[in-house]
């Protein structure tokens, strides 16, 4: 457990097996792990290294950077790196309000200081509502915080709909030459508003390789991106497990369809040069991004298993602003395949082996 440290280097580390998360670290500054390896000892008979994810981060800052990892066999993700909503109850005066975690495992978390910025959510679709500094901050319970802050929320419709995020505890993330497999769950779950930028690393986990989300209503794990790249990669044959579609790159912030188009809640994200080999239809999905950029990727279908979910596009796109998507290889991919796209806005589709543009949203998210 990493937690309020600073300039942490993890290095040439072996975790066999354990109980929890392997590594959790909490509003701290600067973590380095390089050849950090969550997997298996050689010659052991065991299914598992890590019943929980093998790193969380929540709420840290400055740079992330995790380089030569190897991280495998765990029931949860590599890593989660996010923020935390909390939920107004109650309007105390009109800067002065209640507020409580919206998950029991954030229960006790240290959500912020005194001058810290934090912006104000509609927790229906996910949009900000206003931005403002923390005045005053009384933690009363480990469910229930006073604070202050230099924006009067009574001026807001329905204010107990409204979550808030600390933006002052956001981290850059460098991922290089990592490797993801044989675990249950995803690659990576990347939620801050930071630079990202992960590059050289092999994925081949059992639901989706990077998903890009946020939500104020389930998890409560917060985190709009501003710039990320996802470059020169290799994903193979991810999804093989999970009830629903899992994308190879899923961008799935919690919108219901009835608030879809009001803003855009993810900035910048680019998606380059990457190999992708895999059996099933869908390999991007991607909801309410302003700049999307996929290009120059080459996309492979690999036979190892039958589809699942065949009626589905290979890039499924919906209500974003900005999106690219141009020079991608399809030479080897399934024939008869589509891209969909969906309400979007400024559209350079180019250099795609000529694959036919139509609306086929995926049905089988629950917000769909």
């Amino acid at each position: 457990i990493v937690q309020n440290s600073e300039d942490i280097y993890l290095s040439d580390i072996n975790v066999y097996k354990t109980g929890a998360m392997a590594l959790i670290a909490e509003k701290s500054t600067n973590i380095s792990l390089d050849s950090f390896n969550t997997a298996l000892q050689e010659g052991s008979d065991r299914m598992l290294s890590s019943s929980a994810d093998a790193t969380h981060f929540i709420n840290c800052s400055g740079l992330i950077r995790m380089e030569n990892c190897k991280f495998e066999s765990m029931l949860d993700d590599a890593t989660n790196v996010h923020g935390t909503y909390m939920y107004i109850t109650d309007i105390l005066a009109g800067n002065k309000f209640g507020a409580s975690f919206g998950h029991y495992q954030q229960e006790g978390f240290d959500f912020g200081n005194v001058g810290d910025s934090i912006v104000f959510v509609d927790r229906t679709n996910l949009m900000t509502l206003g931005k403002g500094k923390i005045k005053t901050i009384d933690k009363v319970n480990e469910n229930y915080y006073i604070i202050t802050s230099d924006i009067d929320v009574s001026k807001y419709d329905n204010p107990e709909n409204i979550a808030i995020d600390n933006i002052s505890h956001y981290a850059n993330v460098h991922i290089n030459n990592c490797s993801v497999k044989y675990n249950r769950a995803r690659s990576l779950l990347i939620s801050t508003s930071g630079n990202v930028l992960i590059e050289n690393c092999y994925f081949a986990s059992m639901m989706a390789g990077i998903r890009i989300c946020g939500d104020a209503n389930y998890w409560f794990e917060s985190g709009a991106v501003k710039n990320v790249t996802i470059k020169n990669n290799t994903f193979d044959n991810l999804g093989i497990g999970g009830h629903s579609p899992q994308a190879i790159l899923q961008i799935d912030p919690v919108i219901p369809k009835a608030e879809r188009g009001k803003g855009f809640y993810h900035g910048k994200i680019v998606f380059e040069n990457n190999k992708i080999n895999t059996f099933d239809n869908q390999v991007i999905y991607a909801l309410s991004v302003d700049s999307l950029v996929i290009r120059n990727n080459v996309f492979s279908y690999s036979k190892k298993y039958a589809p699942i979910f065949t009626d589905l596009s290979v890039i499924d796109v919906q209500y974003c602003n900005h999106l690219t998507i141009r020079d991608n290889d399809f030479n080897n991919w399934m024939p008869n395949a589509t891209i969909s796209i969906l309400k979007c806005n400024n559209i350079d589709n180019d250099g795609n082996n000529n694959i036919r543009i139509v609306e086929n949203p995926n049905k089988y998210f629950y917000q769909n």
